[in-house]
């Protein structure tokens, strides 16, 4: 009795998943109610809360994009492991990625580009200016002791939103502000600072959605 229990609480997982594997678009991945696309490895899978995962139609655009474009400035171009990100493009996000989520040490008005890490830390010198929900982005003005201007950021304050993953997959591999995809069905403007090491970044130009194709220039 036991064992027939098991099987069959075990049988529809086993019948999900072989059936989410047999699905190569994210958009007929998520139209099926069992299954989610995972943003990592690129393929569509069961839903599950343990694996960064795309869930609607809207969130696809941004895969939709990196599998689609043969623009090289971009991690996945149109090959046989579409989504993948290249060694050489990994190894610019990893020299840039503690400038955008943590910031640099000494001086709090650096990096932080996304918003739970700038709020708290700058909570006293800067001031929401703009919050854009169509693309998630927020943007603020600041003033210190030693420097003003204006902050960027991707909204990462919930689940569906954005998130370390989705941001690895804008950015392009090449410097200047091109047009880049959301997860949000819309494109924005992105500065890219191509120099090696803990100079290297992205961020949003812009909290604003933009008309221009992807990869097109600023």
């Amino acid at each position: 009795m036991y064992l027939m229990g098991y099987i069959e609480r075990v049988q529809p997982s086993l019948v999900a998943r072989a059936a989410c594997r047999t699905i190569s678009s994210c958009g007929d991945c998520v139209a099926n109610p069992t299954c989610a696309f995972d943003k990592t490895k690129f393929t569509c899978t069961v839903k599950s809360a343990l694996v960064q995962q795309v869930t609607t139609t809207n969130a696809c655009f941004l895969v939709q994009a990196m599998q689609k474009t043969q623009i090289q400035e971009f991690p996945a171009t149109k090959t046989s492991t579409a989504g993948v990100i290249p060694s050489g493009v990994n190894k610019l996000f990893n020299d840039m990625q503690r400038h955008i989520f943590l910031g640099n040490p000494g001086d709090t008005t650096k990096g932080q580009h996304i918003n739970t890490a700038w709020v708290p830390t700058n909570s006293g010198i800067t001031k929401l200016i703009a919050n854009d929900t169509s693309t998630h982005l927020a943007q603020y003005s600041f003033k210190s002791a030693t420097a003003s201007g204006i902050k960027t950021v991707w909204d990462n304050s919930r689940k569906d939103f954005y998130d370390q993953t989705d941001v690895r997959n804008i950015v392009p591999s090449r410097p200047g502000v091109l047009s880049v995809a959301t997860p949000f069905n819309n494109n924005i403007w992105l500065t890219a600072v191509i120099t090696g090491g803990d100079g290297t970044t992205c961020f949003p130009k812009s909290a604003h959605a933009v008309s221009q194709l992807l990869g097109y220039p600023c």
